[in-house]
């Protein structure tokens, strides 16, 4: 979910003097995961000015001579765009103004006449126009009337001084999707003597001519009816909050439905209204029909799919899409807006059978609660009232909010948080929290569903109160994993080496489904742990490998349009009845360049063997690699992927290439991901000896280097005359051989470069040459070589 901190503030005023990083831990701390923070560049030398005059270039019918007041003085601005009017106001860059594409402007000569600066479009403020519409594309910024002329703070008229929050919600607070949600929480956490009111009153509305029928399968049904509708595009300030919001805007209609939505947290829908009967009513229908839906496509509804119906005609699928023929259109006058609390069984259902899944149904596929619906309904009435349009009134089916009611156990609650309240003190805070207490039963808030039992009271009170305040009691330590400094000391060092190659260290969640578990089971594990009361089926079991969470990661950054940068991550797992300590390596594409011949690492399965080979020698390790991959059977490896085997041939680890199909389906890219998983256990334990000593007949360095050459059987003994007859290599040894493919075997040699210089170490330019020189001598005698 994207949060603009904009829309927020202006629902919760009081949080417009909370910073950036201060909000960012507001969220955490009422259970939302901040993913990342958007905050846009700013940009110099641009002001509000107004166009007074339109003239068509003489020399191209495509070109526009505008004359334009900035900061009360006439200019000349010549421009390509089409939606220029007198009269209107636009954004003005002026000369040495720096776009964002770098573009610098100037005054020059276009055909004859000379521009000085630039009308700009929102696509040349901003790179983030994923979410602009066709016409503001190809267009300059027609701001809002109420833009104040000369105004050089103009970022605020097109929504660009907001922050944007990339949010993770929890799966079973569905109502957070809206704002109103989320500021509630921070409300009752953060701000208590805030006033909140739950109650509704439609009482000075008037009743439109709709009559609603039977619900099927449908807890509320509201409609607003509009007459004298004109269809046009809406203000800079609705078109901002969508885009921040991550939603396209269409026209003014459809956008405040979406508004309504992005506020409230319940899907809205708007028909014209001349398509429409005199009823209007949901059912499950009762046979199979073909459609045309509001995306243009066909579907198939099947027999008890919810609908929405008006008269004998289907006007829309219940919670999912609406239908070509009776949707909002420039030739609309009158329109009816629909806000409805589906259930959410039959939305997945619908959805499922149609094979169509779109904003409204994932919403709608989890329970929204029904006070979210109604204060939705409410939003978007206040909403259309105050727009320049006829408001003809509403209509709702029966108000029927039944709040959970939650037996009020003082001791059970002090037991969960360890505490020694009383009555009195318990049902301040609860009051605080907006709860309710009667006949010995707690009430939480209308909107909070999720809160169903005297443990789920008790967390939200943990968030509440100060956590230190809590008496501490000794921990039971039987089931705390201590390690030795040294093996602390031992995770350190292999992770500072990953970095130093280039790697960034991740952190994975570690809870998933057993269908994940089972796809990515590269340890073939028996025994996965399934935990007590999970928030969803998808966060059910502990994981017992870290390739999927790492994949998963490189598909949300490559869906956020962030840099696919390799990664890693050392991680306890619990699975087999015994904790194992994993390490993960992933990368995409070619490793980065090598500091030893200047170029891209090829990445590849020997990429990651040098990697484990230097790291595990630091240990004083030995490891080795097998082509078998034994019982192992999993769709998402290549076939050429490889054992890792500790000294005693008992397998530690997989090196392989993740399945291209993946990564192809889950849109990260068309390089190939290359991956590494090992259980640490074995080795990390032991104790090494980190001061090294030189003695001083040894103060020279030893140039130490590896490569893997790919060659012929019938080769072999040239390699190995070649390797002899260098007289670059002091001394060198097999480190592995790695059977490739028919008559083909790849041999890492590790080698010693000679260094004639006995008075000094040598540099990394002196070794460059002398490294170049060996690759030289094998590449001249048609060895095929693996830079590793």
């Amino acid at each position: 979910m994207l949060l603009s901190k904009k829309l927020l503030n202006s629902f919760f005023p009081v949080l417009k003097g909370v910073n950036d990083d201060e909000l960012e831990y507001m969220l955490n701390a009422i259970g939302v995961e901040v993913e990342s923070v958007t905050k846009f560049d700013p940009i110099e030398n641009l002001v509000v000015g107004k166009i007074v005059k339109i003239e068509k270039h003489p020399k191209s019918e495509k070109l526009n001579v505008c004359t334009v007041l900035v900061n009360n003085k006439e200019t000349i601005i010549v421009t390509g765009a089409n939606n220029v009017k007198e009269n209107k106001k636009v954004i003005v860059a002026l000369k040495g103004a720096t776009m964002i594409n770098g573009m610098k402007i100037a005054s020059r000569e276009i055909l004859g006449i000379e521009s000085n600066g630039m009308m700009c479009g929102y696509n040349e403020l901003t790179t983030r126009d994923e979410y602009l519409s066709d016409e503001d594309k190809n267009g300059i910024i027609i701001l809002d009337d109420n833009a104040k002329l000369n105004d050089t703070d103009v970022f605020k008229y097109i929504g660009l001084d907001d922050v944007i929050y990339d949010l993770s919600l929890p799966s079973n607070r569905n109502e957070l999707n809206g704002i109103l949600a989320l500021g509630y929480d921070l409300m009752l956490i953060f701000y208590p003597k805030n006033k909140l009111d739950f109650s509704f009153d439609f009482s000075k509305y008037k009743k439109n001519s709709m009559t609603i029928g039977k619900l099927d399968n449908c807890d509320f049904f509201g409609t607003i009816e509009l007459d004298d509708v004109e269809v046009k595009e809406s203000s800079w300030v609705v078109k901002s909050y969508l885009m921040n919001s991550g939603i396209k805007p269409i026209n003014w209609l459809v956008d405040i439905s979406n508004l309504a939505m992005i506020i409230g947290g319940n899907p809205t829908h708007c028909y014209d209204k001349n398509t429409l009967g005199k009823t209007i009513f949901v059912e499950n229908f009762s046979k199979k029909k073909n459609i045309v839906a509001l995306d243009d496509n066909k579907y198939e509804l099947n027999k008890n799919d919810l609908v929405v119906m008006s008269d004998e005609k289907i006007i829309g699928v219940g919670g999912i899409i609406g239908l070509k023929d009776t949707c909002v259109n420039n030739s609309t006058k009158k329109a009816l807006f629909e806000v409805a609390n589906f259930n959410n069984v039959s939305i997945k259902k619908t959805s499922m059978n149609m094979g169509l899944k779109t904003d409204a149904s994932t919403l709608f596929s989890k329970q929204i609660p029904l006070w979210i619906t109604i204060k939705t309904f409410e939003l978007l009435i206040d909403l259309l009232s105050k727009s320049k349009t006829k408001f003809v009134g509403i209509k709702f089916s029966k108000l029927n909010i039944q709040p959970n009611k939650i037996k009020f156990e003082l001791e059970k609650i002090n037991e969960i948080l360890n505490a020694k309240y009383t009555i009195a003190s318990l049902k301040k805070i609860l009051l605080d929290m907006k709860f309710s207490i009667k006949d010995n039963y707690i009430l939480p808030p209308p909107y909070r569903i999720d809160i169903e039992n005297i443990n789920d009271v008790a967390e939200e009170i943990l968030k509440k109160i100060n956590v230190n305040k809590l008496e501490n009691t000794p921990i039971d330590n039987t089931g705390v994993r201590i390690i030795n400094n040294y093996e602390y000391d031992n995770l350190m060092l292999i992770k500072n080496y990953f970095i130093d190659k280039g790697f960034s260290l991740i952190k994975t969640y570690n809870l998933t489904s057993i269908d994940f578990n089972n796809k990515f089971n590269l340890f073939n594990s028996k025994k996965h742990v399934k935990v007590i009361n999970p928030i969803s089926k998808d966060r059910e079991y502990l994981r017992s490998s870290l390739i999927g969470q790492h994949i998963d990661v490189y598909e949300y950054n490559a869906n956020h349009q962030n840099e696919l940068i390799p990664i890693f991550e050392i991680q306890n797992l619990n699975y087999d009845d015994k904790v194992h300590t994993h390490l993960c390596l992933v990368n995409y594409g070619n490793y980065r360049v090598n500091n030893i011949n200047k170029s891209f690492i090829v990445n590849d399965i020997f990429l990651f063997k040098s990697l484990l080979l230097d790291m595990f020698k630091i240990f004083n390790y030995e490891i080795c690699f097998d082509t078998d991959l034994g019982e192992l059977k999993t769709l998402y490896l290549k076939n050429n992927s490889i054992r890792v085997l500790n000294s005693e041939k008992k397998p530690i680890g997989i090196i392989g290439q993740v399945n291209p199909l993946l990564i192809k389906n889950k849109k990260i890219g068309k390089e190939d991901v290359y991956f590494c998983e090992i259980r640490l256990d074995d080795f990390y334990k032991k104790k090494i000896d980190l001061n090294l000593r030189v003695s001083k007949d040894n103060v020279i360095n030893k140039i130490i280097r590896v490569l893997s050459f790919v060659v012929e059987d019938n080769k072999a003994i040239e390699l190995v005359e070649k390797l002899n007859q260098c007289k670059l290599i002091k001394n060198w040894k097999l480190k592995d051989v790695f059977k490739m493919e028919e008559n083909k075997n790849s041999y890492t040699i590790e080698f010693e470069i000679l260094n004639e210089n006995k008075n000094k170490s040598l540099s990394i330019d002196e070794i460059n040459v002398l490294f170049n020189a060996v690759i030289s001598h094998f590449e001249s005698n048609n060895l095929i070589i693996k830079k590793i």
